[in-house]
């Protein structure tokens, strides 16, 4: 193996630093120590000679104290690399660890949890991240469109600690613990806990579930403070149009073609290329992803693998786990310099909420979130603002927004005008920790109901550890018109998620409220429906009222024994002129808003706290409603069998209901 004179290292600048022979032997011996590799893992003429080039610029930029630690540092991403990859190919092939007895061909998992070539692939790039997050000092959120990823991860932040509380405490460290997992891994569990082969919302720093939508949030995202780390596997298409520097978003892509890719067997490799294009963005330069080809002890259990009879197996891959030098002091050594940044508690990420300027006059109620935002956004400098809009004219609907961030120029801020639904969702997705407002018409609202349900279904299994997503309220804006019914939130009542509001602002202070309120609940999906109309507005008093508690009684008494119940802004409009004709008729009844309809079945079962608003004694209730039925068949079920209900929602219907042929 081609080794480097340690005379190369001394260049003037570092003389200083080796004044003794002392440290000039420690530099030696480290840097003989990581060129012999370790276990299968071993370095490239190349790798060593990036290494060494890069050594200055590590110590210049204080990710380590001096030259013989850098070089101590990279044997132990060697050694951690290595115990990881062990782990892995018992999680992807045998039900146990050999613990009490070797391994029989009855421990072998028939069929392997996923793909062993490709899962110990990802080792090394999951290893060399974690040592970037240790030298950078910045806790790395991560993405994969590749469920071969998983393993890495589950093995990594089990042997580092920095796996969540319930995982360390289910799979403790120790060859018992281990076991575990090694025979949990590949169940099946609908709520995507357990381990792999697929993203659990259990381990940190999963950003997003696995699926072929993992590029919306790098090419449209404005970026986070963190670093957002992508393992991208060699089917993806990549475009020109994925600003790495800009959004801050490291990505390890598979290919074998590009002339830059550094071998996936090497973890120190991918380390050096992660550190150079770090060094990059700091001064300024353009920096690509890091692309991965195989290499190394990769290509040799591939090729083996294919000429491997059935057989044979079982004694193949326990020779193979034997390559994979896993001396436990080394190991454990290795994982406590691997110590991962703490990454911060969610709560902590908030946003200054000015009060609104309200309205006294009938207004738009998107012009008046238009005009909240803007302010919103100019009150917190520190938050990265990402405002996405899609199926709808941006100088239309948000001018105000639109105008202060194309010339003001704010920075952190990103106006997108999104050709598709899931674009749009895709940028918000990358900028989970910022401050976003997704608008979208009601066609590209309900094209996004596939991603969005993904992306709730991982949020809301992420609330039930103790470390939930780390991120601000998401507000998705949809307007609708008079017999438009909107369909994203019929999808989302009916999945019931808990991560998940359903609003329905009647008015201009309404909305400014509802915006207001989202940004007061991190890690929750909040879904405005506004009607695209010039309402009449309630008071600022009348509209906090109806946000606290999602439902207001508007005029009347609730004691009558007749009740309008609506939901919508139109359909308010529409219930108040049927309130003005039963007071010109002198019959008694009262009119209550709902503005989550969501909640309206538990508002009929819990009478101890809603009574005041729906009383058991009503004897006949008219839903007059912007949703149609099948949105409130879940509500109207749990209604008293006894109690009149009418639901008010095709236009033959309202028609009969503002000219009194109704009967009711």
């Amino acid at each position: 193996m081609v080794r480097k004179e340690l005379s190369n290292l001394y260049s003037v600048e570092w003389r200083h630093k080796c004044d003794d022979v002392d440290r000039e032997e420690l530099l030696g011996h480290y840097h003989d120590v990581w060129c012999r590799g370790h276990g299968v893992i071993l370095h490239s003429p190349e790798a060593q000679d990036a290494a060494l080039a890069l050594a200055p610029y590590v110590v210049e930029s204080g990710w380590t104290q001096d030259v013989p630690q850098w070089f101590q540092f990279l044997h132990q991403l060697d050694v951690l690399a290595s115990q990881a990859a062990w782990l892995v190919l018992h999680m992807v092939a045998f039900n146990r660890l050999p613990v009490d007895s070797p391994l029989d061909n009855n421990d072998l998992k028939q069929p392997l949890a996923g793909s062993l070539v490709g899962s110990l692939s990802w080792v090394p790039a999951c290893a060399a991240t974690m040592a970037y997050s240790h030298l950078t000092r910045q806790a790395c959120d991560w993405l994969s469109n590749d469920t071969e990823v998983v393993a890495a991860q589950e093995s990594l932040q089990l042997l580092t600690g920095s796996a969540s509380r319930n995982r360390r405490k289910t799979y403790p460290v120790t060859l018992k613990g281990m076991s575990a997992l090694v025979a949990d891994f590949g169940k099946l569990s609908p709520g995507l806990l357990l381990p792999g082969p697929w993203v659990s919302p259990e381990l940190s720093g999963a950003r997003f579930p696995a699926s072929d939508d993992v590029l919306l949030p790098l090419d449209q995202g404005v970026g986070n403070d963190a670093p957002l780390v992508s393992f991208l596997n060699a089917t993806t298409p990549v475009t020109e149009e994925i600003d790495i520097g800009r959004q801050e978003t490291r990505l390890m892509m598979q290919d074998i073609l590009h002339r830059e890719s550094v071998s996936c067997a090497d973890p120190a490799a991918i380390l050096v290329a992660m550190l150079a294009r770090e060094i990059a963005r700091k001064d300024g330069q353009p920096s690509d992803a890091v692309y991965l080809r195989p290499g190394g002890w990769v290509v040799d259990l591939a090729r083996e693998q294919e000429e491997l009879p059935l057989a044979a197996k079982r004694r193949w891959l326990t020779e193979w786990a034997d390559r994979f030098d896993h001396n436990e002091a080394d190991w454990r050594r290795a994982a406590e310099v691997m110590k991962q940044p703490r990454r911060g508690f969610p709560l902590v990420i908030t946003a200054n909420r000015s009060e609104p300027q309200w309205c006294s006059k009938p207004e738009f109620p998107v012009r008046a979130l238009d005009r909240y935002w803007a302010d919103t956004a100019e009150i917190n400098p520190r938050q990265q603002r990402c405002l996405a809009i899609a199926g709808l004219n941006v100088e239309t609907v948000v001018p105000d927004s639109a105008e202060l961030l194309q010339t003001d120029g704010l920075r952190q801020a990103r106006l997108l005008e999104a050709d598709t639904g899931p674009v749009a969702f895709g940028a918000c997705l990358a900028n989970q920790e910022g401050l976003n407002l997704l608008l979208a018409s009601d066609d590209e609202a309900s094209a996004m109901e596939s991603v969005l349900m993904n992306a709730l279904a991982f949020t809301e299994a992420q609330t039930l550890d103790d470390e939930p997503a780390p991120w601000l309220g998401l507000p998705v804006v949809t307007c609708y018109q008079e017999n438009q019914s909107p369909g994203l939130a019929e999808a989302l009542l009916e999945a019931e998620s808990e991560v998940v509001r359903i609003m329905f602002p009647p008015d201009a202070n309404s909305a400014m409220n509802c915006l207001k309120a989202v940004y007061g609940v991190p890690g929750v999906v909040s879904l405005l429906c506004l009607p695209d109309a010039r309402l009449p507005v309630l008071s600022p008093e009348q509209s906090g009222e109806l946000v606290r508690n999602g439902a207001l009684c508007l005029s009347g008494h609730c004691a009558a024994e007749l009740q309008l119940v609506a939901c919508g802004g139109l359909a308010l409009a529409h219930a108040r002129l049927v309130s003005r004709r039963l007071k010109a008729q002198g019959r008694p009844h009262s009119l209550v808003y709902v503005l989550e309809p969501a909640r309206l079945s538990k508002w009929f079962d819990d009478h101890d706290n809603t009574g005041l608003l729906f009383p058991e004694h009503i004897r006949q209730r008219l839903l007059i409603s912007d949703l149609s039925p099948e949105g409130w068949l879940g509500s109207l079920s749990s209604i008293k069998e006894d109690t009149r209900t009418r639901l008010v929602h095709t236009p033959e219907e309202r028609r009969e209901l503002l000219i009194g042929e109704l009967a009711f």
